[in-house]
């Protein structure tokens, strides 16, 4: 069952649907995480720092390099190891990743009603596109958007926003499903309705605050938005 937060209610009328990929539509995290250590040993660094790989979940660009730095200090060239890590983590879902459960259920719902729906993921646009056709997913999304290549990725809101402007939805009126810290912070900053289905990281009290509700998956989340935004 969604765990409600105390998030002021949100609008009457949903507008449309914002997916996250990766850990929410996607079962690739556990994926990621074993990229890490075949990519950072190409660099000379035989261990992967404990908590790296978690908070670089959901971020993207100058954001993961961000997190690479703090980690593993100034002098890596933390840009190289993202896009490195990228290409082998990106080779590895391409070929092993499957769909999350209640995904097919959640997108066969929002379709029966009319509820416009997107992808915005921190991915580069060539493999979030790739994933979704070989997951035969892709022609349930109205637009696809990446925030790789913009200048302020995920925890910023710019790619959610981005998506809402190509949907022509309202944000208020819009809910946005992720599985990551980061893509919450995102989505409560953009003025969305933030639904979390945690994957690998569990949501913290303050992440809980900033999310309109927290579900145990996405049979929660279709059951949710029934009961909150019924049809008219």
């Amino acid at each position: 069952m969604p765990e409600a937060t105390d998030q002021t209610s949100p609008a009457p009328v949903l507008d449309g649907v914002i997916f996250d990929m990766d850990g929410l539509m996607v079962d690739t995290e556990p994926i990621w995480t074993r990229a890490w250590a075949p990519t950072l040993e190409e660099f000379g660094i035989h261990e992967v720092p404990e908590g790296l790989p978690d908070a670089c979940r959901g971020t993207a660009g100058s954001s993961t390099a961000e997190q690479i730095e703090r980690y593993l200090g100034n002098g890596v060239d933390a840009l190289a190891i993202f896009r490195r890590l990228d290409e082998v983590g990106s080779e590895l879902t391409l070929r092993e990743a499957t769909k999350k459960p209640g995904l097919d259920e959640i997108l066969a719902y929002l379709e029966k009603r009319g509820i416009p729906t997107a992808v915005a993921s921190s991915g580069g646009i060539d493999r979030i596109i790739a994933q979704l056709e070989r997951l035969g997913l892709r022609e349930h999304f109205a637009t696809i958007v990446s925030g790789q290549n913009l200048e302020h990725p995920k925890p910023a809101p710019d790619v959610f926003l981005l998506a809402a402007g190509q949907l022509g939805v309202q944000p208020e009126k819009t809910i946005v499903l992720e599985d990551a810290p980061a893509g919450i912070t995102a989505a409560h900053a953009g003025g969305f309705v933030p639904i979390m289905v945690p994957d690998q990281v569990a949501p913290t009290p303050e992440i809980r605050e900033k999310a309109f509700a927290v579900c145990t998956d996405l049979l929660a989340v279709r059951d949710l938005i029934d009961r909150t935004w019924p049809e008219r």
